[in-house]
């Protein structure tokens, strides 16, 4: 009988972490390169992330195939913020073998007159095994990205 007493409040316990958390999703499909981007966050203490997993193809760039289409985790994450109208995310992906080479991936959303978080990305690419671009080698691209926050 004290089960039955006890199983509603455990229910309304359990159910109230489902209310505390929250996420995000990022998506750009264009010319240069292809982006998703999948997270997961709680609603307290500045949104941090719990979990969160992404790609980038870079389109029609001579590098190796490790860099041309890659994925990240929360360990890529160098920095991201949700503040009033605005989503940012930073992400830094490293190849650990030589020749060096990263990726550097932008992403600036605000939310527009239809509430929806639209805004831009911006990607700065490095291969040594095949260095192209700018004086320095890297190859940096930008395109419109949207973005949802739940």
């Amino acid at each position: 009988m004290r089960m039955i007493a006890i199983a509603p409040i455990l229910l309304a316990l359990s159910s109230t972490g489902a209310l505390a958390t929250g996420g995000f999703g990022c998506e750009a499909r264009d010319a240069a390169a292809r982006i998703e981007i999948s997270a997961s966050t709680t609603r307290g203490m500045g949104f941090p992330v719990l979990s969160i997993d992404g790609s980038v193809e870079l389109k029609g760039i001579a590098f190796g195939d490790d860099l041309r289409s890659t994925r990240f985790d929360a360990w890529s994450m160098l920095q991201y913020w949700v503040e009033d109208d605005e989503l940012r995310f930073v992400a830094y992906i490293e190849r650990h073998a030589e020749p060096h080479a990263y990726i550097k991936l932008v992403v600036r959303t605000k939310f527009d007159e239809r509430d929806e978080l639209v805004g831009r990305y911006e990607i700065e690419a490095l291969d040594m095994a095949h260095p192209t671009g700018d004086e320095d080698g890297a190859v940096r691209m930008e395109g419109e990205i949207a973005c949802v926050l739940g």
